[in-house]
C-alpha cells in the first residue's frame, strides 16, 4: 500500500493531500526512517510515525518529548533540571516548552547550543564541562551558583562516545533526589568490537546487555527502574536507542524488568 493511503487508513492524516504534505515536510517515519515520497510502498507490518509539528532545535528533542509523554508521571512544570550532554539543546528545548523553571545545560563541547536557548534566562549553559568531572562543587564553581541553591528535580542525558555507567554516579551526586531520564545508546555501551562494519548493534542480545549494564550500575547506586521505551527515532548510523527512567524513589528492581528489557531489545520496527 502507498504511504499516503496508509496514513489515511491508519487515522494519521485526514486526507491524501494532508498525508502528502506530511511526507514532503519529512514528518513521516517508516520503521524509523523518513518516508521518501507519497507513493512509497509499505506493508501492513511497517511501523509509521508522524512527528509532532513542533520544530525542536534538534531531532533529539522528539526522543525526549515522546518519552515524557509515555512517562507521564514525571513532573516538568516549575521544576529545575540538569541536561547532561546538552549539545545544540534538543532536550533543553523540550523542557522549556513544557514549563521547566530552570535548566543547567552542560556539555564537553563549545559553542554548540543554539542562540535562542543559550540566551534564554532560564538556561544556565556551561560549555567545556566533562560529565565525568561533575560534582556539587564543580557544578557550583562552573555556574557561579551556591550549592545550596542548586536543587535539581530532573536529570536528562544524551551522551555520545561514553558509557552512561561512567557518569551515572556523578550525575546522582548533584541530584540525589531527582528523576533520571536517560537516552541509552547501545553503540556507546557495548564497545567497538561489537559493532558491525557500519557501526550498528545488530544483535538484540547486545542491545539488551547494554540496557542491563546501565540498569545494573543504577541499581548499585540505589536507583530503580520506573520506565523503559524504545526511541522511535534511530541514532548514529541508524542504531536503535532506548529511553530509561530511573529513580531514587524506586527500590532497585532489575529482576522485575528483565522480561521487559529483553522484549524491548528485540523490537526492530
Amino acid at each position: 500500500m502507498r504511504i499516503d493511503l496508509a496514513l489515511v487508513e491508519r487515522g494519521l492524516a485526514r486526507s491524501r493531500n494532508q498525508a502528502s504534505s506530511l511526507v514532503e515536510s519529512n514528518r513521516v517515519l517508516v520503521n524509523g526512517k523518513a518516508a521518501r515520497k507519497s507513493s512509497q510502498l509499505i506493508s501492513a507490518e511497517d511501523k509509521i510515525l508522524v512527528l509532532e509539528a513542533v520544530d525542536y532545535v534538534s531531532r533529539a528533542g522528539h526522543k525526549l518529548a515522546k518519552a515524557l509523554d509515555v512517562f507521564s508521571e514525571i513532573e516538568v512544570l516549575g521544576k529545575t533540571a540538569l541536561d547532561v550532554g546538552a549539545s545544540t539543546g534538543g532536550f533543553t528545548d523540550v523542557l522549556l516548552r513544557r514549563g521547566i523553571s530552570r535548566v543547567f545545560a552542560i556539555d564537553v563541547g563549545h559553542e554548540q547550543m543554539v542562540e535562542q536557548l543559550f540566551e534564554n534566562p532560564k538556561v544556565v549553559c556551561v560549555e567545556g564541562f566533562n560529565a565525568r568531572e561533575l560534582s556539587p562543587a564543580t557544578l557550583s564553581e562552573r555556574t557561579g551558583i551556591s550549592q545550596s541553591l542548586i536543587n535539581i528535580d530532573l536529570v536528562v542525558a544524551d551522551l555520545s562516545f561514553i558509557s552512561l555507567t561512567l557518569v551515572l554516579a556523578q550525575m546522582l551526586s548533584v541530584a540525589p533526589e531527582a528523576e533520571f531520564v536517560l537516552l541509552v545508546k547501545p553503540q556507546f555501551e557495548v564497545g567497538k568490537q561489537s559493532l558491525s562494519a557500519h557501526g550498528l548493534v545488530n544483535d538484540h542480545n547486545l542491545r539488551a546487555g547494554a540496557i542491563k549494564q546501565v540498569v545494573a550500575e543504577a541499581q548499585e547506586l540505589g536507583l530503580g527502574i520506573r520506565g523503559l521505551v524504545r526511541s522511535d527515532l534511530p541514532g548514529t548510523h541508524g542504531n536503535i536507542e532506548y529511553v530509561l527512567w530511573i529513580s531514587p524513589k524506586e527500590s532497585p528492581n532489575q529482576s522485575k524488568w528483565l522480561d521487559k528489557i529483553e522484549s524491548v531489545a528485540k523490537e526492530t520496527k
